[in-house]
């Protein structure tokens, strides 16, 4: 009885080595373990006390966050653009599911127009499902139209997609 290799030796020798580039490529872009110093709980507890957060607020607000180090970004970088008590912008970022969104929303909002009430722009890009959308969408209507930014901030807040017909009925036609 006569048995063939389905494959030939020829055709297995690049396997061996293609595999382990591709385990490299994977572990040299893929962060695997945080690098040595970098614990994400002192970075947030640090850059919020410097942003002028109470050391207590600090304190359960890092604790309880997921991803820290977004969440202190985002308080730095609305208070570095704003007026605003650190509390509220703590207050806004910590509830956000997108902290950096938001607070790339309040800037682009802050830089482009004039603002006269900023925590009026906090809580709008808080209550926004797609910050940066609706920051374009602000900024793009004040410029066009010349209105004021509390108009801009109101009425793209309130146009929204509305779907219709979802009322599901399981009542078969007849």
């Amino acid at each position: 009885m006569v048995h063939f290799r389905v494959c030939s030796h020829g055709l297995q020798w690049p396997t061996i080595p293609f595999t382990i580039a591709g385990w490299i490529a994977i572990a040299t872009t893929v962060n695997i373990t945080p690098s040595a110093g970098a614990n994400q709980y002192d970075t947030c507890a640090r850059d919020l006390l410097a942003a002028g957060v109470a050391p207590e607020a600090a304190r359960t607000t890092c604790a309880k966050a997921l991803h820290p180090t977004e969440l202190a970004d985002c308080v730095e970088s609305v208070a570095e653009v704003t007026e605003v008590a650190p509390d509220e912008i703590l207050s806004a970022c910590s509830r956000d599911r997108r902290p950096q969104d938001m607070a790339s929303c309040v800037s682009d909002i802050y830089t482009t127009l004039a603002v006269s009430d900023g925590l009026k722009v906090l809580e709008s890009c808080h209550r926004s499902i797609l910050p940066r959308r609706y920051s374009a969408c602000v900024t793009g209507l004040a410029d066009a139209l010349e209105t004021s930014t509390d108009d801009a901030l109101n009425s793209c807040l309130s146009a929204g997609y509305r779907p219709t017909d979802l009322d599901p009925t399981f009542i078969p036609a007849e």
